[in-house]
C-alpha cells in the first residue's frame, strides 16, 4: 500500500514539474489589473513584457526573475502601455451621481520602470470633485512577483471653498501577485505635515468564459494620525468594495457592470455628519475598460 501511495506521489510530483515547464503556462494565467497582452517570462528572455505590476487595479504588474548571468550586462528593451482600467457611471439611490475614473501606464523595462496612476471622483449634484489624485513612481523588480515603488502623489483641491486643500505626498509601496493571482498594492503615504496614511488594494479576474470576467475588488485606507482638512482621522478610515462583470470584446475595450460599496469609518465619520454627507453609499456602476 505504502509503495503505490509512494509511486501516485513521485507520479504527481512530475506531472506538475511538466506542466510548469510548458512555455507560455505563465502567459496565459489572468490578473485583475494586468496589462492585457503583457506576457511573463522566465530567466531565458528578461527582455520581454510582463503580465501586470499590481491593481497593475495597473493597480499592478507581476515582476520577472532576477536577470541569469547570460543576460548580465546585456541592454534591457524598453516598453510602455496604458490601462484605463475603470471609467465609469455610478448612480445611488439617494441621488447622488458620480463619474470615476483610475487609470495607470507604465514606461521601462523589466527591471526598471515610471509609473503613472491615476484616479478620481467627479459628483456631478455638487459640481465638484469628490477625490482626485495623481502618482508619479519609479518601480524597481524586487523579486518574482514584486515590485518596490517609491514617488510622489499630488491630491488636488476639492470643494475649495469648504477648505479641503491640495496635498503632495511622498509614496512608498510595494504591489504584485499574491497566491491564486490575487493582485495586491500596499502603499504609504507621508505629507509635508508629517500626516501618515496607508492604503491597500486587491482584486481578482475570475474568468468565467474566455470574454466574460468577474471582477471582485478591495480597497482599505487607514491613516496613523488625524489632518480635519483631508478627512483623515486615526484607524481605519475608508472602505471600498466592489463586484464588476466585464465582456471583453477585445482586449482593449471591455465595457462593464457591477455594484460598488463605500463607507467611511470611525472618528471621519463625524465630518461627514456635520457637512450633511452620506458617510456610506451603494451604488450601481456601468463602464468601460481600456487597454492602449
Amino acid at each position: 500500500m505504502n509503495r503505490r501511495i509512494h509511486s501516485a506521489i513521485a507520479a504527481l510530483v512530475v506531472t506538475m514539474a511538466a506542466g510548469w515547464a510548458v512555455p507560455g503556462r505563465a502567459q496565459s494565467m489572468p490578473a485583475g489589473h494586468s496589462m492585457p497582452g503583457i506576457e511573463m517570462s522566465g530567466p531565458a528572455a528578461p527582455s520581454s513584457p510582463l503580465p501586470s505590476d499590481t491593481r497593475v487595479n495597473v493597480g499592478s504588474l507581476s515582476p520577472q526573475p532576477p536577470p541569469s548571468a547570460a543576460f548580465i550586462g546585456h541592454h534591457e528593451s524598453l516598453y510602455g502601455a496604458v490601462l484605463i482600467d475603470q471609467l465609469e457611471y455610478r448612480g445611488a439611490g439617494n441621488g447622488t451621481n458620480i463619474g470615476a475614473w483610475e487609470g495607470q501606464a507604465y514606461y521601462g523595462g523589466d527591471y526598471n520602470k515610471v509609473w503613472i496612476n491615476t484616479r478620481g471622483e467627479y459628483n456631478s449634484k455638487a459640481r465638484s470633485l469628490e477625490r482626485a489624485e495623481l502618482q508619479l513612481l519609479y518601480s524597481r523588480l524586487i523579486s518574482y512577483f514584486f515590485n518596490a515603488q517609491v514617488g510622489v502623489r499630488q491630491d488636488f483641491p476639492i470643494r475649495p471653498n469648504e477648505g479641503t486643500p491640495a496635498r503632495t505626498h511622498l509614496v512608498l509601496g510595494i504591489q504584485g501577485l499574491l497566491p491564486n493571482l490575487f493582485e495586491a498594492n500596499l502603499q504609504f503615504f507621508v505629507d509635508h505635515r508629517g500626516t501618515v496614511a496607508a492604503r491597500f488594494e486587491g482584486s481578482y479576474d475570475a474568468y468565467l468564459t474566455q470574454r466574460l470576467v468577474l471582477q471582485p475588488q478591495l480597497e482599505i485606507n487607514a491613516a496613523a494620525n488625524s489632518d480635519p482638512q483631508s478627512r483623515l482621522a486615526s484607524g481605519l478610515t475608508r472602505l471600498e468594495t466592489g463586484l464588476r462583470l466585464r465582456y471583453e470584446i477585445m482586449r482593449e475595450f471591455a465595457p462593464y457592470i457591477g455594484v460598488q460599496y463605500e463607507t467611511v469609518m470611525g472618528d471621519i465619520r463625524r465630518i461627514y455628519r456635520r457637512n450633511r454627507e452620506p458617510y456610506e453609499t451603494l451604488s450601481g456602476v456601468a463602464g468601460i475598460r481600456l487597454f492602449f
